[in-house]
């Protein structure tokens, strides 16, 4: 982990702004009206979209790594672990925000580039071909394998802990073995076909890890049953929106959850329950507990 946070992650943000900086001062062309899906539903299509990213998934295990780094620094008071958690927190979402917008403008400027595009890799490759030639494919490659190696090993890291702690069967080793490869012989399947595959699964995971983040702020408040009953009513919800994204939704019943249903027409049908649910759990949770004071006084 100290080797990725000196070398390896900051190698990877000089390549990255190198691309950002090509993009905003040598654009591909100009600003391309929106197109397909984009046109009316630019919001559904955004969200889903990026639920492919995996950020919310793979932050709940990035965020035990950066836990436990700071532990590793003799640091154990809660106040300050909140402190350097909320810095590190703020440093990645400036530097997710920076790196998106640029993709963004890439994609958005790169129609003269051409129009058989499947998906953002292939935007990505003809960018930076057109600008750098071969030594562009190359830095795009050395992008690619950095910001895969390091997501790589943050989350084999969290994950083969996790493993090892909670199944006394799996050691940590077998854990990390297994892991690679796994994802060696599932990364081989391509791009297209994986997010064919993984689209059900992460659009039905994403809400409950989104509701895990909601109620983390309020959990010394929220009663362990609502907890439950809120990370229940998002996973409900998100396979609804999971079934509705991959178009097996019943026509009848789609028009009366688009009818009745908020966001649903969006793709994000999860947010009003799930959120609604977490507020009626806090405000129970604080009559209970009024309640057993009352009763013990």
């Amino acid at each position: 982990m100290d080797t990725l946070g000196k070398w390896l992650t900051p190698l990877l943000l000089v390549i990255l702004s190198v691309l950002a900086v090509l993009a905003f001062l040598y654009p591909s062309g100009e600003v391309m009206i929106a197109q397909g899906p984009y046109i009316d539903g630019a919001f559904a299509e955004g969200l889903t979209q990026g639920y492919m990213t995996m950020d919310a998934l793979g932050s709940i295990g990035f965020g035990w790594i950066i836990f436990r780094a700071i532990q590793s620094m003799g640091i154990s008071c809660p106040k300050a672990t909140a402190k350097y958690t909320v810095i590190a927190a703020v440093m990645y979402a400036v530097a997710m925000s920076v790196v998106y917008l640029s993709l963004a403008y890439i994609g958005a400027t790169s129609a003269d580039l051409g129009t058989d595009f499947t998906n953002g890799g292939e935007i990505l490759t003809a960018f930076t071909n057109y600008h750098l030639g071969l030594t562009g494919i190359v830095l795009l490659g050395a992008v690619m394998v950095l910001a895969c190696l390091t997501t790589a090993i943050g989350v084999t890291t969290a994950g083969s802990e996790f493993y090892s702690t909670a199944f006394s069967a799996i050691s940590y080793r077998r854990s990390v073995w297994g892991t690679m490869i796994l994802a060696g012989l599932v990364a081989n399947v391509g791009l297209e076909q994986l997010l064919a595959v993984t689209l059900p699964a992460v659009v039905a995971l994403h809400p409950i890890a989104i509701a895990l983040l909601l109620v983390a702020p309020v959990r010394k408040v929220l009663a362990p049953s609502m907890v439950l009953v809120t990370v229940g009513t998002a996973l409900v919800f998100g396979c609804i929106d999971a079934v509705h994204i991959l178009g097996q939704m019943p026509e009848n019943m789609g028009q009366e959850l688009e009818q009745h249903l908020p966001l649903y027409r969006y793709y994000a049908g999860w947010i009003v329950p799930t959120v609604s649910m977490l507020l009626v759990g806090l405000v129970w949770s604080r009559v209970m507990t009024k309640k057993l004071q009352l009763a013990k006084a």
